[in-house]
């Protein structure tokens, strides 16, 4: 199955990380996040979008990469130096610059660490998932944060965001297909 995720910010340890996330210490924080990660198998991926961790030391990020299981398709964020400088320990994440096109069936999903006002077919209603935000700010149309700040999850099936879109309105560049 595929998964979902953005903004684990593991091992950051400030209060307004963890504190807002409704955690005692970023220690919970983190266990909280590796043990659902750590749920997923090698036959799931997991769409990674960006600031996995604040940890510089390539010997504490692969304490987190032991959890993970599953092949990751990383799209990088703007707290992600420290991994990609040592991403040749992480073979099993698929390193992506800024941006990714998921496709299933006939629907796209623009994938970014940022959100975007427009994004490839945004006006035939594609969808689009962002972290970076963390806050409850919605974007409109078929836009969705996927932060634990916003969805209360660290983790969303396909079938989260599907149900998902469905109750949200158009893009308000949507144009009917003639």
């Amino acid at each position: 199955m595929d998964y979902f995720a953005s903004d684990f910010h593991l091992g950051h340890n400030k209060p307004f990380i963890y504190e807002k996330r409704g955690f005692s210490s970023i220690e919970e924080h983190d266990t909280s996040i590796l043990s659902e990660v750590s749920k997923l198998t090698a036959k799931d991926t997991l769409y990674y979008l960006g600031d996995f961790t604040f940890k510089s030391k390539v010997e504490d990020i692969l304490k987190y990469y032991e959890f993970f299981k599953c092949k990751v398709v990383f799209i990088t964020g703007n707290h992600d130096k420290y991994i990609l400088q040592n991403k040749k320990y992480f073979d099993r994440f698929i390193f992506v610059d800024s941006l990714f096109n998921y496709k299933y069936n006939r629907n796209l999903i623009v994938l970014c660490h940022y959100p975007m006002r427009n994004w490839d077919r945004s006006h035939y209603n594609s969808w689009h998932l962002f972290g970076h935000i963390h806050d409850k700010t919605d974007f409109g149309g078929k836009t969705l944060n996927i932060t634990i700040d916003n969805i209360g999850k660290f983790i969303l099936s396909y079938n989260d965001i599907e149900e998902y879109m469905k109750s949200r309105p158009n893009n308000y560049n949507f144009i009917e297909k003639e």
